[in-house]
């Protein structure tokens, strides 16, 4: 009885654990067991620094320095993991202030006071981490993505643009209604959130600007992709590259929203959007039905296109390369309060 309920236990707080892992993951970009295998592999390259050394006997030691090298980049990548983690934290202070607000359906500029130097301290933290970490690496490309979406955050805040979040039910039957309901509560919070959108130009003109940022940090980010033959830790130099056009692709999506909430001209961005999706090799099933998803799709006729028909082959395919990273927000709308 006693131990049977001791194992219960440990399996429900390991559950726990790891869909909170898949949760930061998720909505923050923050990959709790990345630091880990770098610290690991750094750990790694030292033992292996330290058996040459004892068993070269004088040879060249070339082959140390270079593990060494290797350990220092990993432990530089580990550290600044570490700082973004830090930041990702003040992101959860902010979206928990945000979040309140928009359930409330009050203004988001009123704990602008608030949420301001959360998001600078954050900003600074993403920086110093972006000038300690290698060039070049996977590491430098997942930080940079990151700090363009607390530049999105940033713009929807000046909008008055934050969509309330909808839980998505541990115990979802799976079934098709069950997801027609939750799809329906986040198109009604989008809604929502869109009519909340301010009319100050001025205020739209400064988000505008920091969509602007977020685009020319992506654009780094694609510069630091590593080559392809570059040891990444869960994805291929070219899947790494897709991760950071599908995120442009959301960027300018998220951008036409704003723009098309706030009466500003968003044609332009939908059409960027789209051709970044392109760029990342997603499916033209998925990019179409981004884009009938779009607040402004009945006017989008020629970007829409006609309906595509997927054909099915009888025979078994071979196993499909894994997709871009953030392939599946094309899916769904991303919606978890500002981003």
């Amino acid at each position: 009885g006693g131990q049977q309920a001791q194992e219960a236990n440990a399996v429900q707080a390991e559950a726990w654990l790891m869909q909170l892992v898949q949760l930061l993951k998720k909505y923050y970009g923050l990959d709790i067991e990345k630091p880990i295998i770098e610290g690991e592999i750094a750990s790694d390259k030292v033992n292996a620094a330290m058996l040459e050394m004892m068993n070269s006997e004088g040879e060249d030691g070339r082959r140390v320095e270079e593990l060494l090298e290797e350990a220092a980049r990993k432990y530089k990548e580990q550290v600044a993991f570490g700082m973004a983690g830090e930041a990702s934290v003040m992101d959860i202070m902010v979206d928990r202030i945000t979040q309140r607000v928009a359930r409330e359906g009050a203004d988001v500029c009123d704990v602008q006071a608030t949420v301001e130097p959360l998001l600078e301290a954050a900003d600074n933290l993403l920086v110093d981490a972006i000038a300690y970490c290698p060039s070049r690496t996977g590491t430098m490309v997942d930080l940079m993505i990151t700090r363009s979406q607390s530049f999105i955050r940033r713009a929807n805040l000046r909008a008055n643009y934050v969509v309330e979040a909808v839980p998505v039910p541990d115990d979802m039957d799976g079934t098709d209604q069950a997801a027609a309901q939750v799809d329906a509560r986040q198109k009604r919070a989008l809604e929502d959130a869109l009519k909340r959108i301010t009319d100050d130009k001025n205020a739209l003109e400064q988000a505008s600007s920091w969509f602007d940022r977020a685009i020319e940090t992506l654009e780094q980010a694609l510069d630091h992709v590593p080559g392809d033959d570059a040891e990444l830790l869960d994805m291929t130099a070219e899947q790494l590259r897709n991760s950071v056009l599908i995120t442009m692709g959301n960027t300018y999506y998220e951008a036409s929203l704003l723009k098309a909430g706030g009466g500003l001209d968003w044609r332009g961005d939908v059409q960027r959007a789209k051709a970044a999706f392109e760029r990342a090799q997603a499916p033209p099933v998925e990019i179409r039905d981004a884009l009938l998803r779009h607040v402004k799709a009945p006017e989008m006729e020629d970007l829409i296109g006609e309906e595509i028909v997927v054909v099915q082959e009888k025979k078994q395919a071979p196993p499909a390369k894994e997709g871009p990273k953030g392939l599946p927000s094309l899916k769904k709308t991303k919606n978890k309060g500002s981003k």
